[in-house]
């Protein structure tokens, strides 16, 4: 699925600003970014300089745009640069008024907010676009009933996308809650190391709420319930989602469906998760089709059991390897899990890698292929950007005869084979019983140094 950065979309917005809109910059226009919103108007835009503010504002009811140097530049740096700290003091960021979509916060770290509800932003009633932040190390006040460390959402229908939300502390929905008749869209974020107390480390969905959690990594969040998402009483649909190495102590490590909740999961990888990747408790229920769910295989059409082979979880990166069980298992062809691939594999030296040996292997006929490789221009194996990786056995990036004579030598002497740092592949793991015919990069396929990216890293 190709997306659209928000970024692209509020850019367009903005260098079409209506003529009677304004913006007000912080700090040359007003100290604060409160006494900016205090002076403007629907449509209006506060745009806020590189710097750390100590405030808890409230948007009064006004659909304005407040972002960061990051809403007119692009610049991702200047969302860690420009933070809104909440001093303990509050929810950082309040919307309450019935605010809409075009009400909009963009380009922050949000931060260092405690309040009952909603440390980081706390939404009543009212339906903003929140994008584009890092927002981090928020929490609630412990009543046993304090719920949105990061975001809380209630009677609300907020987009939130392309977030970084981690470090987040409440009862309920460490990461987001949304509560009563609420119908979110959650899409592209990172929701990562959030705790709860009580229920739904990452996520919350209590009360009769709806809506769309799509494209998401939900990561290492804690909770007693519900790790990674928790619905109570309600039916999300949950499309396109990696939930991986999240903890309950009780049950629903990666998603817990409570009280006659049903939500939908499509095209989702549930791993690694603890006690379990889904539980059901009082009457909940899920309908899940071409997921990828590892410690069963769950009931559906397309659903798999398998290690989905990230490419590198000590970096957190959750793109797929090239020999993905991921990689179109999905509905209509489409891969399962938020992102797609994202390495490759292959062997310096294994130049005919096209033949399907398991595990990758170098041969004898390997310097016969390379040989034929100078002599009539024939293909090696693993083309990337025009480049036969695998024949580069010197590592020095280009082709040439000195190849021939290290991948002799390491026959002989037992030598090294140095892949092109400009193309080091993703080797290993990879599981010994991999089948014949495994996957090779005889076509190009992306660079894994050159990972795609919205604006979350």
């Amino acid at each position: 699925m190709r997306r659209v950065s928000i970024y692209t979309i509020i850019l367009v917005a903005f260098t079409f600003l209506p003529a009677q809109a304004t913006i007000c910059n912080v700090p040359d226009d007003h100290p604060t970014i409160q006494e900016c919103i205090n002076s403007s108007s629907h449509g209006d835009t506060v745009l806020v300089q590189a710097g750390t503010y100590y405030e808890n504002i409230n948007f009064n009811g006004l659909n304005i745009v407040l972002g960061s140097l990051f809403l007119t530049t692009g610049d991702e740096s200047y969302i860690s640069q420009t933070i809104i700290d909440g001093s303990q003091g509050g929810s950082v960021i309040t919307l309450n008024s019935g605010e809409d979509n075009t009400a909009q916060v963009v380009g922050f770290t949000i931060q260092n907010g405690y309040a009952d509800e909603g440390g980081g932003i706390y939404c009543m009633n009212s339906s903003p676009t929140i994008s584009d932040n890092i927002i981090s190390n928020n929490s609630t006040s412990s009543t046993g009933n304090s719920r949105g460390g990061g975001i809380y959402c209630e009677e609300s229908n907020p987009i939130i996308e392309n977030n970084k939300i981690s470090n987040n502390l409440a009862d309920g929905g460490g990461g987001i809650c949304c509560n009563m008749n609420c119908i979110p869209t959650i899409r592209n974020n990172s929701i990562s190391a959030c705790t709860t107390d009580i229920v739904g480390g990452g996520i919350s969905m209590i009360h009769n709420c709806t809506g769309t959690i799509e494209y998401n990594i939900i990561s290492s969040n804690y909770s007693d319930e519900g790790g990674g998402i928790y619905c109570h009483n309600s039916d999300p649909d949950i499309n396109h989602n990696t939930t991986y190495n999240n903890e309950a102590d009780i049950n629903g490590g990666g998603i817990l469906s409570d009280l006659n909740s049903n939500p939908t999961i499509l095209n989702t990888i549930l791993c690694g998760n603890l006690p379990t990747d889904i539980d059901l408790k009082y009457g909940g229920t899920v309908t899940i089709t071409y997921s990828d769910v590892c410690d069963s295989l769950w009931p559906g059409e397309g659903n798999i059991d398998c290690d989905p082979m990230f490419c590198d979880l000590d970096t957190g990166n959750y793109y797929l390897a090239y020999s993905s069980c991921c990689l179109g298992a999905g509905e209509a062809g489409e891969d399962i899990g938020a992102y797609g691939l994202g390495c490759y594999y292959y062997l310096p030296g294994d130049v005919n890698m096209a033949l399907g040996i398991w595990p990758p292997t170098v041969i004898g006929g390997d310097v016969t292929y390379l040989v034929g490789y100078f002599i009539g221009g024939g293909q090696a194996s693993c083309l990337l950007d025009g480049f036969w990786c695998s024949a580069d056995i010197n590592g020095d990036c280009i082709i040439i005869g000195g190849d021939v004579t290290a991948l002799v030598q390491y026959f002989v002497a037992g030598g090294p084979l140095v892949p092109c740092p400009d193309y080091e592949p993703a080797w290993p793991p990879v599981p010994d019983d991999q089948p014949l015919g495994w996957p090779n990069c005889e076509t190009p396929v992306i660079n894994s140094r050159v990972i795609p990216t919205g604006s979350v890293k």
